[in-house]
């Protein structure tokens, strides 16, 4: 009896032990429920978070292209002819070009082919575009859009190639002496001429038999693989903003790259910008990521450039 007393009491004892054991695997097994749901739930909140991570990013990255491609340089922003021809007066008096030739008084240097050509055939053009003038300060901190120092005197066949970043020019400055070389940035143009480009491009009514077969012939008839290299030509030692150029050549260059004219492992004969390097940083950090990057330069950079 006492056997079997002590049997039953230790048959209860471990009833009630066990009934402890299935209530804590019960509440356990709720926990941990519980923590699958909350786990769950956290995963769908950092999923939510992602996914408005990426479509924030999408935004931000249309809205950087739009910026950007707001600033492509196309034959498209070329200026109206009344616009160019007030222009072109303004460079002709910068640049010492005011009374042509003397002793043929129609003609006009090309700043780059360096000949004289008919007055029509050299063009002002300007290198941050007229339509872009609302953005001049906050892009290149421009005074005027109409700025001498924001153009150039070109024949129409090179205006042409470079307002449609055909060519750009780098800028090199060896030993104190500043020069702007010209880049082909569209390898098809190789071994096109300058007077075979201005045909195509229906931009002269002249022949080229009018030239006859001195140097101005020989000039135009150059190719863009033979221009390649050489510089912009100032024979009063001044010259255009380096900041305009630097800003032209980075945009033509990329949209060379996205046309295919240039291979991806390219690299250019000279710098594509100037010598702050607070501006290289802030051109190519806006350039690169408009929707933080303060505007490219800043006012020590713009009186570097005023020099």
């Amino acid at each position: 009896s006492f056997v079997a007393d002590l049997l039953i009491a230790c048959w209860c004892l471990c009833t009630a032990m066990l009934q402890d054991i299935q209530e804590n695997i019960k509440l356990t097994q709720q926990e941990v429920v519980l923590t699958h749901e909350k786990v769950d739930l956290t995963h769908e909140k950092v999923n939510l978070t992602q996914q408005q991570v990426n479509l924030t990013q999408q935004k931000v990255n249309f809205l950087a292209k739009l910026v950007v491609d707001e600033f492509t340089y196309t034959t498209g922003k070329i200026s109206g002819s009344h616009q160019d021809q007030d222009f072109k007066k303004q460079l002709q008096m910068y640049y010492g070009h005011q009374h042509g030739n003397q002793q043929e008084p129609s003609q006009l240097s090309c700043m780059l082919l360096d000949v004289l050509l008919p007055k029509s055939l050299v063009v002002g053009t300007h290198i941050f575009k007229r339509c872009w003038r609302g953005k001049m300060k906050l892009i290149l901190g421009l005074p005027d859009i109409n700025d001498p120092r924001n153009g150039l005197l070109l024949c129409k066949g090179l205006q042409h190639a470079l307002d449609d970043s055909r060519i750009c020019f780098a800028y090199d400055n060896h030993e104190g002496e500043q020069k702007f070389i010209l880049e082909l940035l569209d390898r098809n143009l190789q071994n096109t001429t300058v007077w075979e480009y201005m045909q195509e491009n229906n931009l002269t009514k002249y022949k080229l038999e009018q030239f006859g077969e001195g140097e101005r012939k020989v000039a135009l008839l150059s190719t863009f693989g033979q221009l390649k290299g050489k510089s912009l030509t100032f024979s009063n030692g001044k010259h255009p903003f380096k900041r305009c150029l630097a800003f032209h050549a980075k945009q033509a260059v990329r949209r060379a790259h996205e046309e295919g004219w240039l291979p991806d492992n390219w690299e250019p004969m000279a710098s594509l910008t100037y010598a702050s390097e607070e501006a290289k940083e802030r051109l190519g950090t806006w350039l690169d990521m408009v929707r933080d990057a303060p505007a490219p330069i800043s006012e020590s950079s713009i009186k570097d450039d005023e020099d």
